[in-house]
This record gives structure tokens, sequence and C-alpha cells, in this order.
């Protein structure tokens, strides 16, 4: 796997790392090719029997963190005012407009997010690569980058080299037959009884809204019409959304 350029969001790598992981569990190897990885990008190619590292390549193994742009300041200047009905203390979509820093309860659940958030990474990091815990709090709070050398040295890669080392190893464990390209795929025949099932699957992205974000009045037509739909068996919908308004949910 390539995952050079790759631009995925946290719950898309999470989830890919376990299909990866349980392709490991049935006994395929897997080896992932980088050249560039903060801590998300590493976290999903430690899944990897074998992690290969460009030679011009970077691993930043920054750590996690969350903020926010607080507005009271320059509403005061602006003269603007607000007021905030809150009905619970965690609820604190409207701080950003009503406060000038974080209030100890947002603070309090951000911190228990991130904590989690970097937790989880670590221990399926180290668990990976056969490192600890300590090892990796090292890496991640005193070193800014590391090169290739000093990844391969550290234990985060198993060698250094450019998308043909992915080849060689794959040769060297499977065999001579190399790389499965695109164009192999194209004329594969599959014999099957029947016609499959239909499966409609429908993604929900962003902040739960009824025109932006998921748009859930048009989502609420599209899956009403695929429900009533002969032709579709099954309908799956996907949500990857950071929460909003009751009725868009």
């Amino acid at each position: 796997i390539n995952l050079s350029g790759l631009r995925i969001d946290a719950a898309m790598s999470w989830e890919m790392r376990t299909q990866l992981q349980a392709l490991r569990d049935a006994g395929r190897t897997v080896v992932i090719y980088i050249d560039r990885a903060d801590l998300r990008r590493y976290h999903l190619a430690s899944v990897a029997d074998f992690v290969v590292l460009d030679p011009t390549g970077l691993i930043v193994l920054q750590g996690v963190a969350a903020g926010q742009i607080y507005l009271r300041g320059a509403l005061d200047k602006l003269g603007i005012g607000s007021q905030e009905w809150r009905y619970h203390e965690y609820k604190s979509a409207f701080e950003t407009v009503n406060r000038a820093g974080m209030s100890d309860r947002d603070r309090e659940q951000w911190q228990a997010l991130l904590e989690d958030d970097y937790g989880r990474a670590r221990q399926d990091i180290t668990d990976s690569r056969g490192l600890t815990a300590a090892v990796f709090d090292s890496l991640v709070n005193r070193v800014t980058a590391l090169l290739p050398a000093e990844a391969l040295a550290a234990g985060l890669v198993d060698t250094v080299g450019r998308w043909e080392a992915v080849e060689r190893i794959v040769v060297r464990r499977g065999g001579t037959g190399g790389l499965l390209q695109e164009s192999d795929l194209k004329y594969a025949q599959v014999e099957e009884w029947g016609a499959p099932p239909t499966v409609a699957v429908v993604y929900a992205l962003g902040v739960c809204a009824m025109d932006s974000g998921i748009r859930a009045r048009a989502l609420a037509v599209e899956l009403r019409d695929l429900a009533e739909d002969a032709g579709v068996d099954a309908v799956v919908l996907r949500v990857n959304s950071p929460g909003g308004g009751v009725t868009a949910s």
C-alpha cells in the first residue's frame, strides 16, 4: 500500500487500520510505503508487517492538540453583544462568541478526548513496532522530526527505500509473482448464481444541518426514495459528523 499523499480523517484512518489488522490476523502480509508521515498517518502505517520509508522522507510524531478561536474580545470592541442559554455545563458550542478563553468543563472534555486519542494511537503503535510507551513518549516529546536513518534506528520503519523496494519485499515473501497491477484485474471473471443483491451506501458527511453539512432535508428525501425502490435490497447510512441540530439529526 502506498500512503504517499494520503488525506484522510481520523475516523477513516482508524477504520482502515482495523481492516488491515484483520488481514494480518488472517495470515496475510501487509507492506506499507510512506514518504511523509505525521502521527495519524504513521499510526495507520505501523499496522504493516513491513514499513518502508522513502530516502527523502520524514516522520513527524507530533502529539495531539485542540483549541478554539474565541471572539468575545473582538465582539466587545465592535460593540456586538450576545446572550447564551446553556442547558448543560458541557454544551460548549457558543463559548467561541461568549468567552475569551476555554471554560473548565470544555477543557475537561477536550482533555479526555485527546488523552483517549493519543493513548489508543500509542498503544497500537507500540504493540505493532515492539516499542515501550516510555520510548514512544520520548520520541513525541523530544524529537521534532525523524529523518530516514533516525526512524530506522528508532525502530519506526523496517527499511529505507523507494516504492520499488516494496516489490522486492513482496517477491521475497511471496514468490516471483511481483506486485498485482490494476490492469491485471480488468478482465477477471466471477462466476455467481443469480444476480447479486443491490446495497445502496449513502454517506452523511459534515455537521448535522438541514441545508448544509449532511443536508438533512435532501438526505431524507434520498433515503426515502431508496427505501421505496424495489431494485434496492438494503440501504447503509454511513455518518461522519461532529453533531449539530436536533431536527437535522
